[in-house]
């Protein structure tokens, strides 16, 4: 189960929409009860740095509110680049992956594929050739 949301906003942080959008966040986590940090907008930033965002598939519109999910195999990039252990063995599942091999065969042709920036990549290489070891050293897997 995940702690938090992980969104990217196409508002400007010094805006009055933005300040409207982070009082939401707080007031849903007081009436429900949950962290202040339930909803990350960290991973702008970084997402920006990395390359081209893709679109996702529109999943809810209300109002002004438009959300899209990313395609499984870039939530599998991002991942894979974070380190979440049980998220990749997941994804790793769903995509079919027996071995680290293929799992660093398909890492490689979906950064191109989705024109991530190598050198960023390069920066995560360690952690994420770590992860995919732990990912296929489990049973099961």
């Amino acid at each position: 189960m995940t702690e938090d949301v992980d969104v990217y906003t196409h508002m400007n942080k010094q805006t009055e929409d933005y300040r409207r959008f982070r009082a939401a966040i707080h007031f849903v986590a007081d009436d429900v009860e949950v962290s202040q940090k339930w909803v990350s907008d960290n991973i702008g930033d970084f997402l920006e740095l990395l390359g081209p965002i893709p679109q996702g598939k529109l999943w809810l519109r209300h109002g002004l509110l438009e959300v899209y999910i990313p395609a499984a195999e870039y939530i599998l990039l991002l991942k894979l680049m974070a380190g979440r252990e049980k998220d990749v063995q997941a994804l790793c599942r769903k995509f079919r992956l027996k071995n680290r091999e293929q799992g660093e065969g398909w890492f490689h042709t979906h950064v191109a594929m989705y024109q991530l920036d190598t050198q960023i990549v390069e920066d995560y290489h360690e952690s994420i050739q770590k992860i995919l070891e732990q990912a296929f050293k489990f049973p099961g897997r």
